[in-house]
């Protein structure tokens, strides 16, 4: 995307941005200006029910539950408990409890990074105004590393601002060779 593109972009989803903050701005708002995540939990890839969520969790709990979950010991990738930064809402959709459609409510940003040719180490050096976490993820080797970059964000926004955002980190660390 050339830069004219990106800062077109940029332009508008600061509007969307606002927009959202000012309707979501009552939702937890003594937790406005910190960082966190919302999270959904599912008891593996499969699952269509969850487990439930923490509308909040700051980052520094966030980053305590990762290290417990980190020394949990599974050996197929499809028993692996999942999260995600999106809280879900079962009656937006007849026919999923956890997609596009249900999507409610996002905060922080958790990126799934296969076959990159950046490794784990440099990210923060490509996006050195964010806060993030990285850790290995099933099936991470040297050769061929996996691995998750966590993002928290100090308010909640709008599931289309949240895959904007996504967006917006994919193009700043350029298209052209970083993903296979």
């Amino acid at each position: 995307m050339e830069s004219h593109n990106l800062s077109s972009l940029i332009h508008r989803l600061h509007i969307w941005a606002r927009d959202d903050l000012d309707g979501i701005a009552t939702i937890r708002p003594e937790t406005n200006g910190i960082g966190g995540f919302a999270l959904s939990h599912w008891r593996h890839y499969r699952d269509n029910v969850g487990l439930g969520s923490d509308t909040f969790m700051p980052t520094e709990l966030f980053y305590t539950r990762l290290r417990q979950w980190q020394g949990w010991e599974y050996t197929k990738k499809k028993k692996v408990p999942m999260f995600s930064p999106t809280i879900f809402d079962a009656d937006l959709s007849e026919d999923h409890n956890r997609g596009k459609e249900n999507a409610a409510l996002c905060r922080g940003i958790i990126l799934d990074v296969e076959h990159s040719c950046i490794r784990p180490d440099e990210w923060p050096g490509l996006l050195p105004e964010l806060q993030m976490i990285l850790y290995s993820s099933f099936g991470h080797t040297d050769k061929a590393p996996r691995f998750r970059i966590c993002i928290p964000r100090t308010h909640y926004v709008s599931p289309f601002v949240h895959e904007m955002l996504g967006k917006m980190i994919e193009q700043s660390t350029g298209p052209d060779g970083l993903w296979r």
